[in-house]
């Protein structure tokens, strides 16, 4: 829409990199702004995108006036759906229906071989791409990555309203993306606990305030509950048969106690159970300065030990270590699920068309627990290892395990073994 920055100006060197000539179309659209929405005082500087966009290398600048985009009798919208309406559609009513409608007619118009958009609008990408299928444009849409500042903030033409402030709080949004990607990859498989966790993060800053947070498909936007997906597919479908142990983890954060109701890790590991594999979900106490080493020792030694006895019917193990290093753990103990419940609050919340309940979860209850449960062994820096095949089948009479728990201090270094309560 103009006023263009380093973002925009990336797009374009793509462009003029992968094709013979590269055309870019400068347009505020009025149609995807509301009622209430900044059109008349967006950022505009047409002499300043000229020049960028003459420096970069542009064969041509579609810049049509309003009235020769939407003459008086235009009547034709285009509506792509579902993936129009929720999240950021359900917050700005006709936001894409004026997007889609005004792509649709700069690519009839162009008819390029390629179009080129920016990540950072991502669900604008999706219906972009779902418009040029839908309609037969014959465009290949290409998604460019998003191009920050180095403070992490996403260009972008708006940015010029903030002061340093507000510029502050605005980057509460990179920061809660960084901390959902760190949660993804320590193993976190709860969309709930993410968006929890984000929440956190942004409700730091007082001058935040959040339209929605979404842990959903990238491909179609369905909200996500418990990330387990992967390994359904992986059982069923990319390598059925071939799989003797899942192990689920290595999770940030404890999942003790009544917690594996609500534990995607745990819930990850069920997938397996319920398959008749062996499945492990591994969790470290702690949500800060994690220490991995531990436990990816412990991990390995679980899986070697379980893979080696072929007499065991299928495991299923929590199993949560103490955030420390492996000299600082005292010992590893077979255990039962202990009593944890949290004191929780609803609170109500409304973006203008619904109300939304948010259920918060806050300190825990102070009740006792017994020395032969998992919370009382991480709390005494052990290893708790919780075989879970009771939980769900309670009549499934269980092996020795404690070999599991010895063999586990030994991998630790610990050549007496475990160290008895």
């Amino acid at each position: 829409m103009g006023y263009l920055h380093e973002g925009h100006v990336s797009l374009v060197r793509r462009a003029r990199a992968e094709n013979a000539t590269a055309a870019v179309s400068i347009f505020v659209n009025p149609t995807q702004f509301g009622p209430n929405e900044d059109f008349t005082t967006y950022p505009r500087d047409m002499d300043s995108d000229l020049a960028k966009l003459e420096g970069a290398g542009v064969d041509l600048v579609l810049a049509p006036p309003v009235e020769e985009v939407y003459p008086p009798n235009f009547n034709t919208h285009v509506d792509v759906g579902r993936i129009g309406e929720r999240l950021e559609g359900e917050h700005r009513a006709g936001h894409f229906h004026g997007v889609a409608t005004v792509v649709c007619k700069l690519l009839t118009i162009v008819r390029p071989d390629r179009a080129y958009f920016g990540q950072k609008d991502a669900q604008q990408c999706l219906v972009v791409k779902r418009l040029n299928e839908d309609l037969n444009l014959g465009a290949e849409i290409v998604v460019c990555p998003t191009i920050r500042d180095p403070d992490g903030l996403a260009l972008s033409s708006r940015n010029v309203y903030l002061d340093a402030v507000e510029r502050e709080a605005a980057l509460s949004l990179f920061r809660s993306l960084q901390l959902a990607k760190e949660l993804h990859q320590a193993g976190e498989t709860d969309a709930a606990e993410i968006r929890s966790r984000i929440r956190r993060l942004i409700n730091e800053q007082p001058l935040a305030a959040i339209d929605y947070i979404s842990v959903a498909d990238a491909e179609n936007l369905n909200e996500l509950e418990t990330i387990t997906d992967c390994v359904i597919l992986a059982v069923e479908m990319l390598s059925p048969g071939k799989f003797d142990i899942v192990l689920s983890g290595i999770n940030e954060g404890s999942n003790l106690g009544m917690d594996i109701l609500v534990s995607g890790t745990v819930g990850a590991a069920i997938q397996g159970y319920y398959r008749e594999m062996h499945s492990i979900a591994m969790s470290v106490a702690s949500i800060t300065n994690l220490q991995y080493d531990a436990a990816a020792s412990a991990a390995a030694s679980l899986v070697k030990t379980i893979a080696a006895n072929k007499d065991l019917p299928p495991l299923f193990l929590n199993v949560n270590l103490p955030n420390a290093g492996a000299d600082k753990i005292k010992g590893a103990s077979m255990t039962r699920l202990g009593p944890r419940l949290y004191l929780e609050n609803v609170e109500r919340g409304t973006n203008g068309r619904r109300t939304h309940y948010w259920i918060k979860h806050n300190k825990l209850t102070n009740r006792p627990v017994g020395e032969d449960t998992d919370i009382f062994a991480v709390r005494n820096n052990r290893i708790a290892i919780t075989a879970l095949n009771g939980v769900f089948e309670p009549d499934f009479e269980s092996p020795d395990l404690q070999p599991l728990a010895d063999g586990v201090m030994s991998a630790l270094g610990h050549t007496n073994g475990v160290v008895p309560i």
